[in-house]
């Protein structure tokens, strides 16, 4: 599931959600049951995501997580989790579980870091589509860049595989950009 070209939702098999609230500020999501991966890349004016499963309730302001009835475990960036009304920040390479209903702190386990490795590869490719499509949109926009840095199609490739690699520094791009439009930032 993709919502407003920002958030990813991976569905595990056998998960049920419903989409509370669309609002492009701030879109909630009711998972009630199964396990999803969810990354917020920030783009495009949301400022928050919510995800409840069960009675505990994660908000996000850009990262990558996993979350199921009984457990959060967080890829990048924190989670504000809420369980019952008692809140945790879960950082980056953590998790709580619920053990006998009581939130555990603990590290990744093998289990999990292997998870976001699949998961984080099945995102990217998946933005990866999303921005070919907005290449497509935009043929005007890419002539423009690639004759402006001097770009063939293969170099121009290249540089889309170093920003996916965390190579280069995309923002730092994007202020130089002499083009500020939404389709840029994508």
């Amino acid at each position: 599931v993709i919502l407003y070209e920002s958030i990813v939702i991976l569905l595990e098999p056998n998960t049920k959600m419903t989409i509370e609230d669309l609002s492009n500020k701030h879109p909630k999501i009711n998972q009630e049951s199964g396990e999803t991966w969810n990354k917020f890349t920030k783009l495009f004016g949301i400022e928050e995501y919510t995800i409840q499963a069960g009675n505990s309730i994660a908000s996000v302001r850009g990262t990558a997580f996993g979350i199921t009835k009984e457990r959060i475990y967080v890829e990048e960036g924190e989670v504000e989790y809420d369980h019952k009304g008692e809140k945790f920040r879960v950082l980056a390479d953590k998790a709580v579980e619920l053990i006998k209903d009581k939130p555990v702190h603990r590290d990744l386990t093998e289990t999990e870091k292997h998870k976001i490795i699949k998961h984080k590869d099945r995102i990217i490719k998946k933005l990866q589509k999303l921005r070919q499509k907005e290449l497509e949109k935009h043929p005007l926009v890419l002539r423009f860049i690639k004759k402006r840095f001097n770009l063939e199609d293969e170099e121009f490739k290249q540089i889309l595989n170093d920003a996916d690699e965390g190579k280069l520094d995309l923002r730092e791009l994007r202020e130089r950009a002499l083009i500020k439009t939404k389709s840029m930032d994508k």
